[in-house]
């Protein structure tokens, strides 16, 4: 009887940790982070950097090992390949309005890993922006390095 009720007691500690929680290696990035975010642009032989903070908000998707790393107006989705790794998924973002120029946004890779409750995102690709008749072309790269609240 003494090393079954010793048994539950770790089991229930382990549980009151964190550990051995539901099996599901989303829950380890799902959460609210503060992020720092460095973006930098090249186009036409210039390259350009800028730095910004900001807040994420990391869910589940409806689809099985998917998680959403909303942006605003492109809703990213990422596969999680263990608890502390996701690989970001290729999208094409619906395209906005930047005064009366259109923007159209393609991120064709990325990468999140995870390490306590920091999270280091990568993710590049290019873009498009119209306006009136002229297009400029341009690659980007976001790394961001982001804390759970």
């Amino acid at each position: 009887m003494r090393n079954r009720s010793s048994a539950l007691s770790s089991v229930l500690v382990l549980a009151a940790l964190g550990c051995g929680g539901s099996g599901d290696p989303r829950d380890s990035f799902v959460g609210q982070y503060n992020t720092t975010n460095v973006v930098t642009i090249t186009g036409n032989g210039v390259t350009s950097s800028s730095t910004a903070t900001d807040t994420m908000s990391i869910t589940t998707s409806s689809t099985a090992n998917k998680i959403v790393l909303p942006d605003k107006g492109c809703n990213l989705t990422a596969t999680v390949t263990s608890d502390t790794s996701f690989t970001i998924d290729p999208i094409r973002c619906p395209p906005s309005q930047n005064g009366s120029c259109t923007q159209v946004l393609n991120v064709t890779q990325g990468s999140g890993s995870r390490s306590g409750t920091t999270l280091n995102i990568t993710a590049s690709g290019d873009a498009a922006e119209t306006c009136g008749s002229q297009t400029t072309t341009f690659n980007f790269s976001l790394v961001t390095t982001a804390t759970k609240v």
